[in-house]
C-alpha cells in the first residue's frame, strides 16, 4: 500500500519504490496506472534496489492479482511473456497512432496482452523502460 511493505513481502521477493507524487497523477487525469513504468524506472536507476534481484527474470504484477498457482516462466531472453486480454485489441482506426512510434507496424500485429502481468527479462525491461512512461 503506498509503495511500503505490506507484510505479504516474504511470500514473494518484492522490491518498494515511493509512488508518483499526487499532483502528478491528478495532472494525467487521475492515471495511477502511471506509477507502474515509473517504478520500474526507478528500480532500475537504483543500484541498491538492483542487487535485491536476483532473477535475470521480473514478474510485473498489480497490487491486486491473487496467485492461486506457481506461474511458470514462458518468457525468454528475447520474448516477453504476458498475459492475453480479449478485450486489449487494437482497432484498425488505431493504426495511424501505431505507425507513429512504429511505422511498419499495424493493429493486426498487436498482441491483446497487458502490461500486467508480465515476465520479461531484464535487459527487455532495460530496454523498454525509457519510453513505457511516456507512452502511458
Amino acid at each position: 500500500e503506498g509503495g511500503k511493505p505490506d507484510g505479504l513481502e516474504g511470500e514473494i521477493p518484492s522490491v518498494f519504490v515511493p509512488q508518483l507524487p499526487a499532483s502528478v497523477i491528478e495532472s494525467h487525469f487521475h492515471f495511477g496506472v502511471l506509477n507502474r513504468p515509473e517504478s520500474v524506472r526507478q528500480l532500475l536507476a537504483s543500484p541498491a534496489l538492483l542487487r535485491q534481484i536476483t532473477s535475470d527474470f521480473v514478474l510485473v504484477l498489480e497490487t491486486d492479482h491473487v496467485l492461486m498457482q506457481p506461474i511458470p516462466n514462458l518468457a525468454t531472453r528475447t520474448t516477453p511473456a504476458a498475459f492475453t486480454f480479449g478485450y486489449m485489441h487494437a482497432h484498425a482506426s488505431q493504426d495511424w497512432v501505431i505507425q507513429r512510434y512504429w511505422p511498419e507496424g499495424s493493429s493486426a500485429s498487436l498482441d491483446p496482452v497487458g502490461p500486467s502481468p508480465l515476465l520479461i527479462h531484464l535487459d527487455q525491461l532495460r530496454a523498454i523502460s525509457p519510453r513505457w512512461l511516456n507512452f502511458s
